[in-house]
């Protein structure tokens, strides 16, 4: 069985939206730090949270989400 690996790309999917993580931050209701930490690395989002990033960006939550093996 292979293992996959998940990789957070909130950052590019933000970006193609033209959406800064202010407005992100504001419609979301996570804080901008939180944002920035998730896009750097530095902190693992729930479940909750990327739907909530989704939601703000509009698409769907799987979409913030990249599966490599």
């Amino acid at each position: 069985m292979n293992a996959f690996k998940i990789l957070f790309i909130l950052r590019k999917k933000r970006l193609e939206k033209h959406k800064t993580q202010k407005y992100v931050a504001k419609i979301s209701g996570i804080s901008q730090s939180h944002i920035s930490e998730i896009e750097n690395g530095n902190e693992s989002p729930t479940l909750r949270t990327v739907e909530q990033i989704a939601t703000a960006i509009k698409v769907h939550p799987l979409e913030l989400l990249e599966f490599v093996e």
